[in-house]
């Protein structure tokens, strides 16, 4: 009688395990991929533009997602958008398409095809998922850069000492910094191949999945030369192509160290103040005001132009003080092949900066 009676228990207990499994199929289910609507086409712009989808894993966290996905995608949006290469969609109108409750899907799977399925939908070139996660008491920050066309996909991972909210912002400086030198002949690709004429876009460079762990960077000397990089000139050129091969002169001047860069966001204001624009500054008088007004030693100024069929990159590096001329120098391209001038621009900071 004691054994029937165990035996009826285990039979109960079974049958309502299987219908609480049986109450969490739909959830689960709501994570495959999904039809998405269709963003209205965007006006033109001289900008890559990027969907941020903001995702967290493991640990418990203080921060409600929804409030964590706000000003995550604000932090983020505002460094990437800083540099003047791109356009991020906003959170509204990823809502609209997407549907607001996507946190869960499975954004990484089968080569990152729903995440680029989101940047299509949304007429975007790239899909970003950015992902903080702790796991044994170590956090960390992920941000993944997808092309939507190629699949090519680029991440970088870092630790978050501390893990609090103020610890992210270098982090995620630094994680734009270092994709940024990863994406950048992808990104000069997908803008040829955005002003080819339809129907003659260039193949996008092969799919690749590149991934690195890096430490966050020692900040730069106090006796590093303050030196503010202002955007190339590009009469009649590409404002996008220029805005891209502006962020890799300042960022090959990082790492060509010695030297410390005023901040973009203090580059606009004071360019604000004097009624210029960072990339309308057409003679030294201008930008070495505006260098005083930032408080450097040193600027670098620059022009991307075409002569005859080469397309010339020309940059000088002048003392604010004096108005010396510290260096010049120059590398070309046949027109149409403007991404071969990321691979000279080491050699040409360094023949500025002298070293």
């Amino acid at each position: 009688m004691e054994a029937s009676r165990k035996s009826r228990r285990r039979s109960r207990a079974l049958a309502a395990f299987a219908a609480f499994v049986a109450l969490l199929a739909p959830a689960a289910c709501s994570t495959a991929p999904r039809e998405f609507g269709v963003a209205a086409e965007p006006a033109p712009a001289s900008r890559l533009r990027v969907f941020i989808q903001p995702l967290e894993s493991g640990g418990s966290w203080r921060t409600p997602y929804a409030q964590y996905a706000r000003m995550t995608f604000d932090k983020v949006a505002a460094v990437w958008q800083a540099s003047g290469v791109y356009e991020a969609v906003s959170l509204e109108e990823a809502d609209a398409v997407l549907g607001s409750s996507r946190s869960r899907l499975p954004w990484k799977r089968d080569g990152y095809a729903l995440a680029r399925g989101a940047a299509e939908a949304l007429k975007a070139d790239y899909a970003m998922l950015v992902e903080r996660t702790e796991r044994a008491g170590e956090y960390r920050w992920e941000t993944t850069l997808v092309n939507a066309r190629s699949g090519a996909a680029f991440k970088v991972t870092m630790p978050v000492p501390g893990g609090s909210r103020d610890d992210y912002q270098p982090i995620i400086a630094a994680s734009y910094e270092r994709l940024f030198m990863d994406t950048r002949s992808d990104m000069m690709a997908t803008a040829s191949s955005r002003r080819a004429a339809p129907g003659t876009a260039p193949a996008l460079p092969p799919p690749v999945e590149v991934s690195r762990e890096i430490a966050l960077p020692r900040p730069p000397a106090t006796a590093a030369t303050v030196i503010a990089v202002y955007d190339l000139e590009a009469p009649g050129g590409d404002p996008l192509v220029a805005a891209i091969l502006s962020e890799a002169l300042r960022a090959e001047f990082v790492a060509a160290g010695g030297f410390r860069l005023v901040e973009r966001s203090d580059l606009d204001r004071v360019l604000a103040e004097l009624e210029l624009q960072r990339s309308g500054i057409v003679d030294e008088s201008s930008a070495v005001a505006a260098g005083e007004g930032l408080a450097a030693r040193q600027i670098v100024i620059g022009t991307l132009g075409a002569i005859g069929r080469s397309v010339v990159l020309q940059a000088k590096r002048l003392d604010v003080a004096t108005h010396e001329t510290l260096g010049a120098a120059s590398i070309r391209c046949e027109a149409g092949r403007e991404e071969e001038l990321l691979d000279g621009m080491d050699a040409l900071v360094r023949e500025l900066a002298g070293l």
